[in-house]
């Protein structure tokens, strides 16, 4: 859950104070702040709060529905008590709105925050998701909204805030061309995206739990995703890939249950070694991964990269889910024991008898002599602590290098990689 806001906090304040119960009782409460009454406003305005020097006023429009008025005069009484909020305040009570930030003024936005954890405080919606949410999120949404007498907007925002992970919402005006996604706390989902929207086919497919809610003004859709395979479990499968291949062990993880690679790719590619190159793509839908300590210098752009990833690679394959291939390419680099030097010279010694005998022009020998300076202090930055993830990394770097291309079949180039990296480690 994350932390509560000082607004939110002063809510919780007046709740304890007086001893509220739920369904609060907004109308007497509000009552001990304020003066109140009921009149018509012109145009969209849902109430006017008024903070005179006397006591303040409340003036609400009574067109609104009962859930309506109950939320705009626990919005009220947060502008009453809520320091820094003064004059003379037009309330607009669109619960929608909270999706974009900038189309709410800051008063406006606290004063939600107060009347939604005044309505609904956050202990009390952690009981009821304990209580009710093994049934569907969509009937402890109703729970809700009929123990605290709230409309089904103002409850869905507070209750997505203390929901499990693996809850995916995508809240839209219906007046604007995109929405807004959430996910609740912990959730690690791979969702694709196509020109700034999520795939809502993919989190349809993916779905163990799902609903749509259209009203007047907005539409929220949601998902729940389960995540059927800790990070432990997922270790002790990869473990496999000593004897299976990428394909496999994906297949087996899908096998697992519905929306197990979508809940678990993130982790799976955290968790692969190094020299792992991930590619998933569909019609219109590219996005490349790599492993830890995989530094593989692609020079194509995705589309182009294939093709040279199929040439340099150890190994490869590709797994085909829900209208999308992960294509997988293995850069296998086995280091040398570290006490097995050949060459005795120092690394600079073996350096420049490489050099000499790969380029004949002058210049391009010492622009190449920088290329490679270059790679190597990038990589002596990252502080390496073993000789075998330096020399892998080291490797994996030089991989299809068409400028240092010359240099990588030299017999003495293992000898000044295995020396140059045993110079720099013992500097640290």
């Amino acid at each position: 859950m994350e932390d509560l806001k000082p607004e939110q906090k002063m809510a919780q304040k007046i709740s304890q104070k007086f001893g509220l119960k739920i369904p609060v009782d907004i109308q007497s409460l509000i009552l001990k702040y304020a003066d109140y009454e009921e009149a018509t406003i012109p145009g969209s305005i849902d109430a006017i709060c008024i903070l005179r020097d006397t006591k303040p006023l409340v003036i609400l429009n009574p067109t609104q529905i009962s859930t309506r008025k109950r939320f705009t005069l626990a919005h009220e009484l947060g502008h009453i008590v809520i320091p820094g909020h003064d004059g003379m305040i037009s309330c607009h009570i669109d619960r929608e709105d909270i999706i974009n930030d900038s189309f709410y003024s800051v008063m406006e936005y606290e004063a939600n925050n107060f009347a939604a954890e005044l309505l609904m405080p956050t202990p009390w919606l952690e009981e009821m998701v304990k209580e009710h949410i093994s049934a569907g999120l969509h009937l402890t949404l109703e729970k809700i909204c009929k123990e605290a007498d709230v409309s089904f907007s103002a409850a869905f925002f507070s209750l997505f805030k203390v929901l499990p992970s693996g809850y995916i919402a995508y809240v839209k005006n219906n007046h604007r061309i995109h929405g807004k996604r959430f996910e609740s706390e912990g959730t690690r989902v791979f969702i694709p995206k196509r020109d700034e929207l999520i795939d809502f086919q993919w989190l349809d497919n993916n779905a163990t739990e799902q609903n749509i809610y259209r009203m007047d003004t907005f539409t929220i859709q949601w998902w729940k995703i389960d995540s059927n395979l800790s990070a432990q479990a997922l270790n002790v499968m990869l473990e496999e890939l000593k004897t299976q291949s990428l394909t496999e062990i994906l297949n087996s993880i899908d096998l697992k249950g519905k929306g197990t690679i979508a809940s678990s790719l993130e982790k799976i590619i955290g968790l692969l070694p190094s020299g792992y190159i991930l590619l998933i793509e569909s019609v219109d839908y590219s996005r490349m991964f790599f492993s830890k300590d995989t530094n593989v210098p692609i020079p194509f752009t995705i589309q182009r990269a294939k093709s040279w990833l199929n040439e340099y690679a150890s190994d490869n394959g590709y797994y085909d889910l829900l209208g999308y291939r992960i294509w997988w390419w293995n850069f296998v680099v086995r280091a040398p024991q570290r006490e097995r030097i050949r060459d005795l010279r120092s690394s600079k010694q073996i350096n420049q008898e490489i050099f000499n005998d790969s380029y004949d022009d002058e210049s391009e020998r010492e622009h190449c002599k920088r290329v490679l300076g270059g790679i190597i202090g990038s990589l002596n930055n990252r502080n390496f602590s073993t000789f075998e993830d330096f020399y892998k990394s080291f490797k994996l770097r030089l991989t299809g290098d068409e400028k240092l291309k010359p240099i990588l079949s030299h017999p003495k180039l293992e000898d000044f990689i295995t020396n140059k990296i045993n110079e720099l480690l013992s500097r640290r």
